[in-house]
């Protein structure tokens, strides 16, 4: 997958993100924990994971939970 695709896609899960769609907002966190489409930000990646779970996305609850930034107390709740 070319990396202009990869950027698209962000551009698209966060603007329906902002909107509230849980599955995108969960996406944008994938994407930002893994570097695809946009620089990796853990801090980020876990503003993202949070929003999604506090609107009852069941995945974006056990990505918190076994991510490493989770672990190490770098972003606080």
């Amino acid at each position: 997958v070319k990396e202009a695709s990869y950027e698209r896609a962000f551009e698209l899960f966060e603007k329906a993100g902002g909107q509230g769609h849980v599955f995108a907002q969960n996406n944008v966190g994938v994407m930002y924990y893994n570097g695809k489409g946009v620089d990796q930000n853990y801090e980020k990646a876990a503003a993202w994971f949070k929003k999604a779970a506090e609107h009852g996305e069941h995945d974006s609850n056990t990505t918190l939970l076994r991510a490493p930034f989770f672990f190490l107390n770098r972003q606080r709740w």
